[in-house]
């Protein structure tokens, strides 16, 4: 091998090296919020510094496999905490692909033994033979994300909605995500207006206050009340919905309520998946 040939490899090495640490040192470095277009369904990735990252729900199917693969590094994994809302097949079923695919570290969840679902108790199977941790939700329990901080907000011990429909839309894990820039987002599963008004009877409304809303039950008319919206006084709201979907979500009246509350309104059946990031 003479020595010109020895030189452009070494070169050529010492330029892949070098891409290849500034690439993982970006990848270090960011923090964004990615609202995944999974269709008629929920699912979202926190992409926090130092490669931290936290999906919530996980659509209706393997849609979020590509979402993943599309804002994850490639050469990352793993997940360090992945939540679940509630037990309803489009916020859980894609979790499942997850957790086959993923080294998942935690999941925080309602741990509610109550639920008579096949797809539920799989998922739960599926927890086990990963040995993934298991954080049971709490009202008022606060989580330190690194680089961000996680407040639950509802359910509360004594949900007698949770009771009526164990897993259901009013079981819904409801939690506040404060980066540390101070950009704040509101999750609220699927919650309806029964549950709305459990919230703002049983804590201070300066709680639910955040920057992001992501709206309850994909715009549905029977979410979203004014007296909710106005307790959290979003700048923007985002709409997880499918195209076309049978529905009929997003509720006009839902989108008209958040229009006139100044509210700037982004949906994923028209926008596709919505990125903050910085």
């Amino acid at each position: 091998m003479n020595k010109r040939l020895l030189i452009t490899i070494f070169i050529l090495s010492l330029i892949v090296g070098l891409v290849g640490y500034f690439y993982f040192q970006l990848e270090n470095k960011k923090q964004e919020v990615v609202f995944l277009d999974v269709g008629q369904g929920d699912s979202t990735l926190i992409n926090l510094f130092g490669n931290n990252e936290v999906l919530i729900d996980g659509g209706p199917d393997e849609s979020v496999l590509y979402g993943l693969g599309k804002f994850l590094p490639l050469y990352d994994r793993s997940i360090e905490l992945m939540i679940i809302t509630h037990a309803h097949d489009d916020h859980l079923s894609g979790l499942i692909e997850v957790l086959q695919r993923y080294a998942v570290k935690e999941i925080l969840m309602t741990c509610d033994d109550k639920i008579n679902s096949s797809i539920y108790n799989n998922f739960l199977e599926l927890l086990k033979i990963k040995a993934v941790k298991i954080i049971c939700a709490e009202e008022n329990l606060t989580l330190d994300l690194k680089n961000a901080k996680l407040e639950i907000i509802y359910p509360s011990k004594n949900c007698d909605l949770c009771t009526a429909e164990p897993g259901g839309n009013n079981s819904s894990l409801v939690f506040k995500i404060t980066l540390n820039n101070g950009q704040s987002f509101l999750f609220t599963g699927d919650i309806e207006a029964e549950a709305e008004e459990e919230i703002l009877k049983s804590i201070h409304t300066v709680k639910l206050a955040a920057d992001i809303l992501k709206v309850p039950h994909h715009g549905s008319d029977t979410s979203l009340t004014e007296e909710f919206l106005q307790a959290v006084k979003p700048k923007e709201a985002i709409i997880f919905v499918g195209a076309d979907n049978k529905f009929g979500h997003p509720s006009l009246r839902t989108i008209k309520r958040l229009e006139r509350n100044g509210v700037e309104v982004k949906r994923t059946d028209l926008e596709g998946s919505i990125r903050y990031n910085e």
